[in-house]
């Protein structure tokens, strides 16, 4: 959604042509980048949260009945993923996400500026 809004943002600026009329846009963007970016992190600190409670599930189900091995499966699924993706399983997700929006903050600040330089 914040990709849409600013897709849109940046469209309604390029057809309004980078003037003082389009100042509160080029906020909008930094705005739009900065409340991006903090959806990403909490996005991420959730996951991180449901991640640590299912490892805890299984540690207890592993520790309670040994013969499932869910311990032992859970390393073969990750041995076969990680041989799979080798460069993709080291890239974490959040920090795309994380840059994505820093890039997106970035460019409306670089709007911002270049239009208080060129109405100057």
């Amino acid at each position: 959604m914040i990709l849409l809004l600013a897709a849109a943002d940046i469209g309604a600026m390029a057809t309004l042509r980078f003037g003082p009329r389009t100042l509160p846009l080029a906020a909008g963007l930094v705005v739009l980048g900065m409340l991006g970016y903090l959806l990403a992190a909490k996005h991420y600190e959730r996951a991180e949260w449901s991640t640590a409670a299912a490892v805890e599930f299984e540690e207890r189900l592993d520790t309670m009945d040994p013969m499932l091995g869910i311990r032992a499966s859970k390393w073969a699924a990750d041995a076969k993923h990680n041989g799979r993706y080798r460069r993709m399983y080291r890239i974490r997700l959040n920090k795309i996400w994380s840059l994505l929006h820093v890039l997106l903050a970035a460019s409306g600040t670089i709007a911002f500026v270049a239009i208080l330089v060129a109405s100057s």
